[in-house]
């Protein structure tokens, strides 16, 4: 078991000898699943799911566990919902976008359109991934064959939120995986 993860197990396991144990308990605002994909830590979320926790169970902001490689496939296997957005407008596409590109990848060749807008801008992956300046997602998105002049509702395409992070240097760089010297 993982370390943060037994901590918190350890929780749940003396509330549960009380008889006050549920398997979507929260810890500051979180599910204990969210937090075992947060800490990487599958064989803990396999524990909750034993003990009737939600695989789509969301944080307050209504996204889901799907975080890294490992426990995406490990959700998908247990059924997640992957087409479900949050109360920000945002899909898992969305939300992989700034940072995961590997989970991304894998959404991606599950069928999910990679040209899905977001209920609250119209973003596409595109539009978030040029936003974060994350080469990684964007190459992603690039492979599996975005249109890089779809506009959102503020008739902004990809492309343009890129030229205006490259505007704003310290901006740029601080959003960008890559380090100029």
């Amino acid at each position: 078991m993982c370390g943060g993860a037994k901590r918190t197990a350890g929780v749940s396991e003396s509330s549960s000898q009380c008889g006050e144990a549920d398997p979507s308990e929260e810890f500051y605002g979180k599910p204990l699943l969210h937090l075992a994909a947060i800490g990487r830590c599958v064989e803990f979320a396999g524990e909750l799911m034993s003990a009737v926790a939600r695989v789509d169970s969301t944080e307050k902001r209504g996204v889901t566990a799907l975080r890294n490689l490992s426990m995406c496939k490990w959700l998908l296997k247990n059924g997640v919902c992957t087409s479900r957005y949050s109360s920000s407008g945002k899909h898992p596409l969305h939300l992989a976008s700034t940072s995961a590109p590997e989970v991304l990848d894998l959404l991606l060749s599950r069928g999910h359109d990679v040209n899905t807008p977001d209920t609250i801008n119209g973003d596409t992956p595109l539009h978030v991934a040029c936003n974060m300046a994350n080469s990684e997602t964007i190459t992603v998105l690039i492979k599996h064959g975005c249109k890089f002049n779809q506009v959102n509702k503020h008739r902004q395409t990809p492309l343009a939120k890129l030229l205006r992070l490259a505007k704003d240097f310290n901006d740029f760089h601080s959003r960008s995986s890559y380090h100029i010297y």
